[in-house]
């Protein structure tokens, strides 16, 4: 995966990667930071099998996702939708034990965890309870029933 902010030519790295995987197979994945417009990829879609939403920004551990990075996520697979490109959608960044489902929810197909899997406990541990919370339904409810509930 290469971050869409980490060169000028993109579009050439996307291909020389597309030429590299005819010999030796693997995924192509672009990733843009969440300060980069989805549009971005746009360009690369058709040489790219993983668009990656990063849900915060680079280098600092622990952080939340960004506020609207659901709304990313749908952007980028409404995107592709549009042009015909069959890519898969993931999410990175601030996925928790906490939020696992609520990012599964998101409709990402893939879902990237780093601290919350190796915390220097128990990985092995960690990765079972991961994979539980990311198969658990989520049920999502509309923001104005919440508040309405809340007043009964």
């Amino acid at each position: 995966t290469v971050h869409a902010e980490a060169t000028r030519h993109l579009h050439r790295t996307m291909a020389e990667m597309t030429a590299l995987a005819q010999d030796r197979p693997f995924l192509r994945g672009v990733a843009i930071n969440p300060g980069t417009p989805v549009q971005a990829v746009e360009p690369v879609l058709g040489l790219a099998d993983l668009v990656l939403v990063l849900a915060v920004s680079p280098g600092w551990s622990g952080q939340a996702p960004v506020p609207g990075t659901r709304q990313r996520v749908r952007a980028v697979r409404d995107l592709a939708r549009r042009r015909g490109a069959e890519v898969m959608v993931g999410v990175d960044g601030g996925v928790t034990l906490g939020n696992a489902a609520e990012v599964a929810g998101w409709g990402a197909d893939v879902v990237v965890s780093g601290s919350a899997i190796y915390d220097r406990t128990d990985p092995a541990r960690n990765l079972d309870l991961m994979i539980s919370e990311l198969s658990r339904p989520v049920k999502e409810a509309h923001p104005m029933k919440e508040a309405l509930d809340g007043r009964r």
